[in-house]
C-alpha cells in the first residue's frame, strides 16, 4: 500500500491567485514588511509548515465554537456551521475508534496523514471552486454575481481568503483572554471556515443591497496584494476592534480588482486613471498585510 504523505508545506497565499504578479520565469517580487524586496518563486512564499493541521479539540473548546457559531448564529447558518464543527472534530472521533480495533502501524499512518492533511485538502477544495469565478473576472465578466448560486459560493471563497490568514491565526494566539482549557489557536481551522460561512451568509442575505464592481486599472501604477489579500475596507486597522459595516477589497491583478460594496457611486466597471485612487487601495493592503507584500515590479511599493 502506497501511504499518501503529509503536507508540510501549507499554504496561505493560493498560488493560482498570485500568478498574474509574476514575471514570465513564474518569479513574484516579495518584500517583508516593507523593508527588502526579494524576488522569489509561488513555492517560496505564502506557506507555512503545518498551517492548517487539525487538533483535537475539548469539550470545553467545543462548547465554546457551538456557542459562538451555532448558538449565536442565525437560523439559517445554524447547520451549516455545525457540519464545519463536525468536519473537523469527528475525526478524531473515527480515530479513536479505529485504534479500538488494534489496526496495523500502516493503517495507523495512513489515517494519520489524513488527519494532518484535512484542513489544507479543505482550502484547495474551496480555491478550485473559486477558480471559475476568477477566471470570469480575468475576462471582465461579472455577471455570475446577480445568479443565487455563484453570489453565494463566490462570497464564502472570498471570505475565506479573508479569515483563513496568518494575520488571522497569529491574533487567535496572543488573544488576551485567559480561560481555562481553551487554546485559541487551535480553534483556528474552525473559526475562520465559520467566521466566512457568517460573513458569506451576510453578503448574500443583503444581496440586493451589495454589488460587485469591477475597479480597471488604467495608470502606471498597478495593484498590489499581499499574505491578507482580502480586505475590509470598513476594518478598524489602528484599534482592531469588530467593524460594524463591510466592504470588501480584492486585487486580482495588478490592473485589475473587485470591490463589493453599497456605496452608490461604484458602477459595475470602474476605470481608474487617477494614480492616488490606485494609492488608496494599496495602502488598505499594506494595512492588511501581515509579514509579506507581493508585487509584480521591485519599485512597486516607491510611490506609497
Amino acid at each position: 500500500m502506497n501511504i499518501p504523505y503529509k503536507k508540510r508545506r501549507q499554504h496561505t497565499v493560493w498560488k493560482h491567485y498570485l500568478k498574474p504578479w509574476t514575471d514570465r520565469d513564474g518569479q513574484i517580487f516579495c518584500s517583508r514588511n516593507r523593508k527588502d524586496v526579494f524576488k522569489a518563486s509561488l513555492e517560496n512564499v505564502g506557506n507555512i509548515r503545518d498551517f492548517y493541521k487539525p487538533h483535537k479539540l475539548n469539550s470545553d473548546e467545543i462548547n465554546l465554537l457551538r456557542h459562538l457559531f451555532i448558538n449565536k448564529s442565525p437560523d439559517y447558518l445554524k447547520k451549516l456551521n455545525e457540519d464545519w464543527i463536525k468536519f473537523f472534530t469527528i475525526i478524531f472521533e473515527l480515530k479513536y475508534l479505529l485504534e479500538l480495533n488494534q489496526p496495523t502501524e500502516e493503517i495507523k499512518k495512513e489515517f494519520d496523514v489524513i488527519i494532518h492533511n484535512l484542513g489544507e485538502e479543505l482550502q484547495s477544495s474551496i480555491e478550485n471552486k473559486g477558480k471559475k469565478y476568477l477566471d470570469y473576472l480575468y475576462n471582465e465578466s461579472i455577471d455570475f454575481y446577480s445568479n443565487s448560486e455563484d453570489n453565494m459560493n463566490f462570497n464564502l471563497f472570498i471570505m475565506v481568503q479573508l479569515f483563513r490568514t496568518e494575520k488571522i491565526k497569529n491574533g487567535l494566539k496572543n488573544i488576551p483572554l485567559n480561560i481555562p482549557n481553551i487554546n485559541f489557536e487551535n480553534l483556528f481551522n474552525i473559526i475562520a471556515i465559520c467566521s466566512a460561512t457568517n460573513s458569506a451568509g451576510s453578503l448574500f442575505l443583503e444581496r440586493n443591497s451589495y454589488k460587485l464592481s469591477l475597479l480597471r486599472n488604467k495608470t502606471k501604477f498597478p495593484f498590489i496584494t499581499c499574505d491578507s489579500p482580502v480586505v475590509n475596507t470598513k476594518a478598524n486597522f489602528e484599534t482592531n476592534e469588530p467593524p460594524v459595516d463591510m466592504e470588501i477589497f480584492y486585487p486580482i491583478t495588478p490592473i485589475s480588482a473587485v470591490i463589493i460594496t453599497t456605496d452608490l457611486h461604484y458602477n459595475e466597471f470602474i476605470d481608474i486613471e487617477n494614480p492616488t485612487i490606485i494609492q488608496k487601495f494599496n495602502r488598505y493592503i499594506i494595512k492588511s498585510h501581515f509579514q509579506q507584500i507581493y508585487l509584480n515590479s521591485e519599485n512597486a511599493l516607491s510611490f506609497l
